[in-house]
């Protein structure tokens, strides 16, 4: 199970560059793995914390996706942002020096 959010602020959504592979370097919303004990919507916001340092609130189930050739189901949530400050975390790329 993966569980991702669309965190918005006002007119604006939450995006964050992949620092990883697969798809290094391109930009997705926040989102990962549901580990053992957690909910869903547990999953999504320690996602959105961990990747942006958001916090995202009042989540609502947006759809669920089957993808079978990658044996993973999707849960994606709406939500809005808490406050409008956020900076990368540690998943994110880091500039070029």
């Amino acid at each position: 199970m993966v569980a991702a959010c669309i965190a918005t602020w006002n007119d604006r959504i939450l995006l964050c560059r992949r620092a990883i592979e697969p798809f290094r370097g391109r930009w997705t919303i926040p989102g990962g793995y549901v580990e053992i004990g957690e909910t869903l919507q547990e999953a999504a916001i320690r996602e959105a914390r961990e990747e942006a340092h958001a916090d995202p609130t009042d989540l609502r189930l947006l759809a669920v996706y089957n993808l079978p050739m990658f044996s993973e189901v999707y849960a994606i949530f709406s939500s809005r942002l808490s406050r409008p400050d956020m900076t990368p975390g540690p998943k994110a790329p880091k500039p070029h020096s």
